[in-house]
């Protein structure tokens, strides 16, 4: 991943039709510092059922497609502060 890039997880199209499942934050934002982290770089997916019956994913099985996009900063945004390690919740700190 590169440092200009953002991977996106959304949720696929079909899995709100048919099993009323969508991504509990709508859409995750994985910065480019969270690759090579102290997580080895593990993409987890927090999911939530919203229909009236049980759903089992099996391993393998896509539930969210992840897309990545580059970005730029505008001017003079700089960052001042602690060095973050990135990972997950690393943008809490």
């Amino acid at each position: 991943m590169l440092d200009d890039e953002v991977l996106f997880a959304l949720p696929r199209s079909g899995s709100g039709f048919k099993y009323y499942l969508r991504l509990a934050n709508t859409v995750g934002c994985i910065d480019s510092d969270y690759y090579d982290s102290d997580n080895e770089g593990h993409i987890f997916v927090k999911l939530r059922n919203e229909g009236k019956k049980d759903l089992l994913i099996d391993k393998g099985q896509g539930m969210c497609q992840l897309i990545f996009q580059k970005y730029l900063l505008a001017d003079g945004d700089d960052f001042i502060g602690e060095q973050r390690n990135g990972g997950f919740g690393s943008t809490d700190k």
